[in-house]
């Protein structure tokens, strides 16, 4: 049963979680189902795991309670199939450092289980991802276009590349299922330019038509283009804090499985060879801004330049090692 073989992969290849550790599921009323199944099926694993449930968070990356937040920094290695995001928070992050291995499935819902994008083969976007990271860590300016209009450049001196590659097994071991990306946190108020939008707003929905952002220094300062531009503007405004508007990282995706416009962020994010920005809170990605939430805005298609070195073009990465796509 599909079910069975998508717990199978989270429990046995992503986490790889062995008899006797402690593995807590996080949860809310949207992800339950999912998570039931999870621990049911570790159940039947011989596994002893705990199922901790918290009402849907009031926005994406907005703090578990803290009995939930304890219990996963005291785990082995935890799962988040919870609806609205908390991957970002404080929480997960204290207790990655603390060597808990996590696996975070935002949006966690039926469909997540039973369309495939939980099978794509990380021992095959490992290998992608880590070169993009080592590709990105020696790099210093980045520059961002698309047939759209998209024009940015941003700096990335000093930081370091990483990603979400389908893999938890060690300690300390963070990824997003199945938002397999490759990251990094821009330096802050570097960015410069325009971003035509014509994928997803995360959390959004499907662009029904193009849009335009305008970043200075690393802030977006206005956003043009109908409909869409003006959810995204109330979207950031009832946040009440500025500094949602603050670049705080690059993304790329690298899941060939992943599918768009389903109302599955970490779908949204992860699709094979789109681009991402996020807005706001920024602490996993390396940089020193902090705010209440997360926001992203996806490209579907464009082109990444890392020193005027072509990295991703069309949807094409120019990696020289096996070719990622399934």
């Amino acid at each position: 049963m599909p079910w069975e073989r998508s717990c199978d992969i989270l429990l046995s290849t992503v986490l790889k979680v062995k008899p006797g550790e402690r593995l807590v599921i996080v949860t809310d009323d949207g992800g339950q189902a999912v998570a039931e199944a999870l621990h049911a099926r570790a159940r039947t694993k011989g596994l002893d795991p705990t199922l901790c449930l918290m009402p849907i968070r009031s926005k994406p990356h907005e703090e578990p309670p803290s009995p939930i937040a304890a219990a996963l920094k005291s785990a082995d290695c935890g799962i988040l199939a919870v609806t609205k995001s908390i991957t970002h928070s404080r929480a997960r992050n204290e207790a990655t450092a603390a060597g808990v291995r996590i696996a975070s499935m935002p949006g966690a819902c039926a469909r997540m289980f039973e369309d495939g994008s939980l099978e794509a083969d990380a021992s095959v976007i490992k290998p992608l991802g880590e070169w993009i990271a080592t590709q990105v860590t020696a790099a210093k300016d980045v520059h961002i276009t698309s047939d759209r209009g998209t024009d940015l450049r941003l700096s990335v001196a000093g930081r370091k590349g990483g990603g979400s590659y389908g893999l938890a097994d060690t300690p300390g071991g963070f990824t997003v299922i199945p938002c397999l990306e490759a990251v990094v946190g821009p330096v802050e108020w570097t960015a410069n330019g325009r971003l035509v939008v014509d994928g997803v707003v995360v959390p959004g929905r499907l662009v029904q038509e193009p849009f335009e952002v305008i970043v200075e220094k690393g802030t977006i300062t206005s956003m043009t283009g109908g409909q869409d531009a003006e959810l995204l503007r109330t979207l950031l405004a009832g946040y009440n804090d500025p500094n949602v508007y603050h670049l705080a990282e690059l993304g790329m995706g690298l899941n060939p499985k992943a599918q768009m416009g389903f109302d599955i962020s970490a779908e949204d994010e992860g699709v094979y060879g789109t681009i991402h920005f996020g807005f706001g809170e920024g602490r996993s990605f390396g940089t020193a801004i902090t705010a209440s939430t997360h926001t992203d805005l996806v490209l579907l298609d464009g082109r990444v330049t890392l020193d005027g070195k072509t990295l991703l073009d069309h949807r094409e990465f120019t990696f020289p090692g096996q070719a990622a796509r399934q």
